[in-house]
C-alpha cells in the first residue's frame, strides 16, 4: 500500500520543484499529490528570476551540487 503525500509547494521556487523530483522517483512507494501555491506576490516592477544574475548564481551554489548528486 502506497504512502499519499500531499505536497503544496510554490510552483515557482527551485527548492521547492528539486524536493518534488526527489520524490516522485519513489515511483510506486507513494501516491503524491502536487497542490501548487503562490507564496509571494509578484514583485513590482517584475523581476526576470531565470535571467537574474544574482539568483542565478546563488542557485548555481546551493542546487548545483545537490542536483548533480542526486543525477
Amino acid at each position: 500500500m502506497a504512502l499519499k503525500l500531499i505536497i503544496v509547494s510554490d510552483f515557482v521556487c527551485p527548492y521547492c520543484y528539486w524536493l518534488e523530483t526527489l520524490l516522485d522517483r519513489l515511483g510506486e512507494q507513494l501516491e503524491i499529490i502536487h497542490v501548487p501555491y503562490q507564496l509571494t506576490e509578484p514583485p513590482a516592477p517584475r523581476i526576470d528570476v531565470w535571467n537574474d544574475p544574482v539568483r542565478r548564481v546563488r542557485y548555481a551554489e546551493t542546487l548545483g551540487p545537490v542536483c548533480q548528486a542526486q543525477g
